[in-house]
Order: structure tokens, then C-alpha cells, then sequence
């Protein structure tokens, strides 16, 4: 089907774009900066991942893949658009989205009726029904939104994308989800060969909720990652003061199906562009609506201490 991915040139609308396009849609990336469009054209990517390059160019060798910094052309006859835009915290942990709203009114002025928009970006509960607002106040009608959250790794995301443990849409209108399962339906079932033989997952499981669930299962997802950093990060203070080897700690730990090794090295703590922003967000989210969230300030804040601590010892080290 037609795609439309606005952000295109971004870490997940990239990834998005290519990964789609590989799996024989015909896709379009939407990004502000006419530089970076005219690099990925060219076929080179702005942004270092593995595996990357490679499926960008195969991408548009086939034929199936371009770029442009035009919305209203983009969009043209695309039965989903998704939205791949960054999200970026405020001081008070809550999510900025200026550029999610600048694309809603812009979307409004130029996707057809029947067009599913889905959600890549990571947003708060009340994003959806905001962005609805936004389509009904400006005339767009029939345009239904689902939350199609993602779930990439730095370093990984291409295999991420073509590996996916869950898809999950959030969304109640039938005919939206009736789209994304044709979307993603390589991915569900097995079917019949995918473009130059691509080695994908199948039967994977899709997860269809309602918008709000699926955006929590993102945030929370990301809040049990960071939780079990500060977690390890709490036993390794444990470990060097009471003389025991945390190494050994994490092995012994690891070995129990219940826990896994995942997320259980020692070291500074969490930063990256989704932890801690997500981990904000989600606490900030739950605070507006009354709920306070102790649990998740207090991973926050013990890895800030273990920042401090990590540095302070270096400091010691070195004199």
C-alpha cells in the first residue's frame, strides 16, 4: 500500500520508512531539512545504525522508497501516514509536542477521507484525542488515529524492525486496525516470500487495544528497562560495601528464567534519547491526573545518585 512517514529522516521514521518499504509498500519520508533529504535520496544515511545503509539503498534501487520535504504531495492517496516525530522533555519532565501539533495542522489541511494516521512518536495519554480535535476543527473528516508505538534499540533497530517481539495498535475503529494488520501482515502470518528473499519474523503477536493502552504499554515498557538499571545499580553499591563481586551477583541472577540478563549491568545508569525522557513523561502524566507515581521518581532519582557516585569515585581513583 501507499506509506506516508513523516519524520522520515529521523531515527524512527528512518528506520520505519526503509523497514516498510523493504517489506514491498511504497513509501514516501517526510522530513523538514531539504540537506538530509538530498542525502538519503542519494542514499546515504544521516544516522549510524547497522544494517542500515545497506536496506536504504536496496530500498530505492527497487523503487519503492523516496524522499521530499513536501506534506500536501507526500500524503496524496497514502492509506496510512504515520507520524515519527520527536518528542523531546521539558524541565518538568513533561513532553514537548510542538512538532506533533505543527504536523496535525498540517495533516488536517491535506490528508484525504478514510486515511489512517499512526502515531510512531512516543506521547502522553491525551495526545490522540488532542490530535482529533485538531483534524475536526480544521475539516478533516474520516481521519482515524491509531497509536502504533515503537519498539527499537540503538544499535539494533533494523533488526528491531524486521524482528519485532509484539505490534501493538492502539485504536477502536475497526476499519483502522483492519488497516494496520494489511499493513503489517508479512509480519502476522505466513505468507509468501518477502522482496529479495528478507529474512523476517512470523507469526507475530499483535496487541490491539485502545489508544490509551497502548501508549502506557510504551512508557511502561521503557519504565521496567530503567527500573531494572537502578535496580542493579542499587546492588552493586550493596555489593561494594558488603565485599561481595556483583559480576558474580548478575551471573548467579541471570540464570533464573523469571529475571533474565537484560538491563542488568552495572555502570553509570540510564541515559539515551528514551529512558529517562519516557520515565519523565510517564511520571509527569500520572501526576496531572493525581496519581503520584513514588516508585518511578525514586528510580529517577537513584540514578542521578548513581551518576554522582560513579563520578566521585573516579575522582578518588585518580586522584
Amino acid at each position: 500500500m501507499k506509506v506516508t512517514v513523516i519524520g522520515g529522516a529521523g531515527y524512527v521514521g528512518l528506520v520505519t520508512a526503509v523497514g516498510l518499504a523493504r517489506l514491498g509498500h511504497d513509501v514516501v519520508g517526510v522530513d523538514i531539512n531539504q540537506q538530509v533529504v538530498d542525502q538519503l535520496t542519494q542514499g546515504s544515511s544521516p544516522i549510524h545504525e547497522a544494517g542500515l545503509d545497506q536496506e536504504l539503498n536496496r530500498a530505492l534501487a527497487a523503487g519503492r522508497l523516496r524522499f521530499t520535504t513536501q506534506v500536501a504531495g507526500a500524503v496524496e492517496n497514502s492509506k496510512v501516514v504515520f507520524i515519527a516525530v520527536g518528542t523531546p522533555p521539558h524541565v518538568d519532565g513533561s513532553p514537548d509536542l510542538s512538532a506533533l501539533r505543527a504536523v496535525a495542522t498540517d495533516l488536517a489541511r491535506a490528508v484525504a477521507p478514510g486515511t489512517v494516521v499512526a502515531i510512531k512518536s512516543t506521547v502522553p495519554v491525551g495526545a490522540v484525542s488532542e490530535m482529533q480535535s485538531t483534524f475536526e476543527q480544521l475539516g478533516a473528516k474520516d481521519v482515524e488515529i491509531v497509536s502504533n508505538p515503537e519498539f527499537l534499540s540503538e544499535g539494533s533497530a533494523i533488526r528491531d524492525f524486521f524482528h519485532p517481539s509484539r505490534i501493538v495498535v492502539g485504536s477502536t475503529s475497526d476499519h483502522a486496525r483492519a488497516t494496520m494488520r494489511e499493513l503489517y501482515a508479512l509480519f502476522l502470518a505466513d505468507r509468501e516470500p518477502t522482496p529479495d528473499g528478507l529474512a523476517i519474523t512470523r507469526n507475530v503477536p499483535l496487541v490491539e487495544t485502545s489508544a490509551e493502552s497502548a501508549q502506557i504499554i510504551k512508557y511502561a515498557a521503557n519504565a521496567f528497562l530503567a527500573t531494572r538499571v537502578s535496580f542493579v545499580n542499587e546492588i552493586a553499591g550493596i555489593c561494594e560495601q558488603l565485599g561481595a563481586d556483583i559480576t558474580d551477583v548478575v551471573e548467579g541472577l541471570s540464570m533464573d528464567p523469571r529475571i533474565g540478563r537484560g538491563y542488568l549491568s552495572p555502570g553509570i545508569g540510564f541515559g539515551g534519547p528514551c529512558l529517562e525522557k519516557d520515565l519523565q513523561a510517564l511520571s509527569y502524566s500520572a501526576a496531572i491526573h493525581g496519581y503520584q507515581a513514588n516508585f518511578l521518581e525514586a528510580t529517577l532519582r537513584r540514578n542521578d545518585d548513581q551518576i554522582n557516585h560513579v563520578v566521585n569515585r573516579a575522582i578518588e581513583l585518580c586522584g
